[in-house]
């Protein structure tokens, strides 16, 4: 994912990631089920996730202080937002507010939030096209 700030990169995954599971509630469930039964789903979806969030760390300080509780916050807030689509609590039109909540959650100001946020929906829709683009062969 082409983000320049390691918070963009993190808010255009989290948005793909849960724009994919809104279009399919029973991948959404699966995925809420796997990282609650199954551990090395969570530490597979958190190592980018760590690194980012250890690369906003030495951009600026994070509302908090240890990267690791920061990935964990990230990722209950996905597993819940996971678990709500595939309920159908909510649905696509809510990502924005948890991608928002997710980067106040790790401490962006309400307006930086806002801001990546819509950047993030930008660049995921951009991928949505191109992974949706049918390959081109090499001439």
């Amino acid at each position: 994912l082409a983000a320049d700030h390691p918070l963009t990169r993190l808010a255009t995954a989290t948005t793909v990631l849960l724009r994919d599971l809104a279009r399919s509630p029973a991948q959404a469930r699966l995925v809420a089920r796997a990282t609650t039964a199954i551990p090395d789903v969570v530490n597979a979806m958190q190592a980018h996730l760590r690194q980012d969030l250890a690369d906003a760390h030495a951009a600026g300080p994070l509302a908090v202080s240890r990267v690791e509780l920061a990935a964990r916050i990230v990722t209950a807030v996905a597993r819940q937002a996971a678990q709500d689509l595939a309920e159908g609590r909510i649905d696509e039109t809510a990502l924005p507010d948890i991608v928002r909540a997710i980067l106040r959650a790790v401490g962006c100001t309400p307006r930086d939030a806002a801001a990546r946020a819509d950047q993030a929906a930008r660049h995921a829709e951009a991928f949505s096209r191109s992974a949706a683009a049918p390959a081109r062969k090499p001439s």
